[in-house]
């Protein structure tokens, strides 16, 4: 009865630890089923990791020896490793259930990893490595791809168990798949189209840059270009582009550039946002912070990456998170004051943020095992192309302020200077023509001297009036279009008061370009041919009229006074000055007279001037 009792109870104990342990052990045996419905696998959940943290195991030890029982299923199609100094061994179990498939390739998603070694079992219990990742020539690999990837061979039917050992001074994600070299192949070429235009894109939006910057000089314009290509070469590195195509046989440039270069990019953001924000201009505090995170990037960039790229991509995220905040801070400060051009900034930071955010958290296990993981580098792209081309968006607008700030200075010139030529010139020859009026009325003086005075006293007014219309197209304040018809309309009351003149503008509004020059040549004209009619016409009826047609600023003026030959007369300096400046301004001028019958000017000048 006992040895009854004991059977049962070891029965259950036996019930009890397979009910307990034996999923776990059918789940570590999980195989990775390759059949001829798929071509691409995503193969991480079907993984097993081993921490190798004094890097003493050997593939003996990890396939058949003492440490073969120690490894644990990682669950996951994507898992980040983080900043580890252990190696990492990975083992996985492929079946193969196709009917004629036997060459596979198997890829690591993140390319820039220090060393990658893969074991495949040999037909005597053997071990064939091959080796690929930065620390070693791309002409070394078996397969020339910007992805590490190895090839492999398993026979329809056949099931082998396969390792990989990886090693990185930077952080070690690992997203692992199968495919067959048709799938792979493929699988690259639209990759490379996707990051094809995406690098175009950049390069474009920073060359555009360039021009912009050699033609206005605004300096914002030439930090934003070098951020751009900063930004793009860095993305070919991670990418694995720059390694393929630029530096293939450099492992210390595949090893240390693009840890570099995040030093780099951190270093212009700052310079372009400082001076594309003006923060100068608004805190003297902010531009003191700026200029500390200069100097800290450019120590980083200079002296931490070169030396110790592990150190330098475990505090990575201080100049990229660390500017960003300046940045975004300071963004918001300036629009506060007043910036239009902040608003865009801000736009283009909280974009950009959320994409880079999840690609470095990933990397220091933040978000590890996330399902997001393989996706978080293209989320990355994305986030920078969208900040480039609102940045892009903000350039443009910057564009216009800057014109509008230029407006606005010559504006205050211009007011000063008028305010200077009505205090000072225009003051003193109301004091000369005062002058000799008074002493006209002297006693004692001869007739040449009062004609004298008398020419003084004109010429001063005369002089008055020219100076008095200087002051008048130089202020701001009559820069529009209706001011000058209204000026015109009174010259023509002063200039014609003693003849019958009507004045028709035939619309309720006429439309004239924003042009200082254009607009005084305009009155000049004008003034000069009233001046004509009034010295030597003799006419009693003048007429004005203005209107716009077609584009176009039409000026017709007739009187009904003595009129003239136009081919016996010789002009004097008076048409001549208008031919001139009708002339400059690209306009038209036709000139009709006869004999007794008056005069008829008409004028076409072109509005596309502003």
């Amino acid at each position: 009865m006992s040895n009854r009792v004991t059977i049962v109870k070891n029965q259950d104990i036996l019930f009890i630890f397979i009910f307990l342990f034996l999923p776990k052990i059918s789940f570590a045996q999980r195989k990775i089923i390759l059949t001829d419905s798929l071509d691409v696998y995503r193969i991480g959940e079907y993984t097993q990791a081993l921490y190798d943290a004094g890097h003493d195991f050997n593939i003996d030890s990890v396939a058949s020896g003492s440490e073969s029982e120690k490894f644990k299923s990682l669950n996951s199609n994507e898992t980040d490793f983080g900043h580890t100094r252990s190696a990492v061994w990975i083992k996985f179990t492929v079946k193969n259930e196709t009917t004629k498939n036997s060459r596979w390739i198997v890829s690591q998603g993140f390319p820039v990893i220090n060393k990658v070694e893969f074991y495949v079992p040999s037909s005597d219990n053997k071990y064939k490595m091959l080796e690929a990742g930065t620390d070693f020539p791309m002409s070394t690999r078996e397969i020339k791809n910007r992805k590490i990837a190895f090839p492999f061979q398993i026979k329809p039917g056949e099931q082998r168990t396969f390792y990989l050992r990886l090693t990185s001074r930077i952080t070690l994600p690992v997203y692992l798949k199968i495919s067959t070299p048709a799938a792979f192949t493929s699988g690259e070429a639209r990759e490379n189209l996707i990051y094809g235009i995406f690098y175009g894109a950049l390069l474009i939006m920073a060359l555009y840059n360039i021009f912009l910057f050699f033609y206005i000089k605004d300096s914002s314009f030439l930090y934003y270009s070098l951020y751009a290509i900063s930004i793009c070469y860095y993305q070919t590195c991670i990418d694995g582009y720059a390694f393929r195509y630029f530096t293939p046989e450099n492992t210390w440039i595949n090893g240390h550039i693009f840890i570099i270069f995040v030093g780099f990019a951190s270093l212009l953001w700052l310079l372009f946002a400082r001076e594309f924000l003006q923060i100068s201009k608004y805190s003297a505090g902010f531009e003191k912070l700026y200029q500390a995170a200069i100097i800290a990037s450019i120590i980083y960039a200079a002296v931490l990456a070169p030396f110790s790229v592990r150190t330098a991509a475990i505090v990575s995220f201080i100049p990229i998170i660390g500017d960003l905040i300046v940045t975004l801070v300071s963004s918001v400060y300036c629009l506060l004051k007043g910036s239009r051009n902040a608003l865009i900034f801000l736009s283009a930071i909280l974009i950009f943020v959320a994409g880079l955010l999840l690609k470095h958290l990933n990397s220091l296990e933040a978000v590890h095992g996330s399902n997001l993981g393989e996706l978080s580098p293209q989320l990355g792209v994305f986030g920078v192309f969208l900040q480039m081309t609102f940045l892009s968006i903000a350039l443009g607008n910057r564009i216009n302020t800057m014109k509008r700030d230029e407006e606005r200075e010559k504006a205050s010139i211009r007011s000063r200077i008028a305010s200077d030529l009505h205090d000072e010139i225009g003051s003193n020859l109301s004091s000369i023509s005062l002058s000799s009026q008074m002493i006209k009325k002297s006693p004692g003086l001869g007739e040449d001297e009062k004609i004298q005075l008398e020419d003084i006293t004109a010429t001063a007014k005369e002089t008055a009036d020219s100076i008095r219309d200087i002051i008048w197209f130089i202020d701001p304040e009559h820069d529009k279009g209706d001011d000058i018809i209204l000026k015109m309309q009174n010259a023509a009351s002063k200039l014609l008061h003693n003849k019958n003149f009507t004045f028709n503008t035939n619309e309720n509004k006429i439309k004239i370009a924003g042009d200082l020059q254009f607009r005084r040549n305009l009155f000049l004209i004008f003034k000069e041919i009233l001046n004509n009619i009034a010295k030597h016409s003799l006419a009693g009826n003048v007429n004005i009229n203005i209107k716009n047609e077609s584009g176009a600023l039409k000026l017709n003026i007739s009187d009904d006074g003595t009129g003239f030959d136009i081919t016996k007369v010789r002009y004097g300096y008076g048409i001549k000055n208008i031919k001139n400046r009708v002339k400059e301004m690209g306009g038209i001028l036709e000139l009709n007279s006869e004999p007794g019958k008056g005069t008829k000017i008409e004028i076409s000048l072109k509005m596309n001037r502003r």
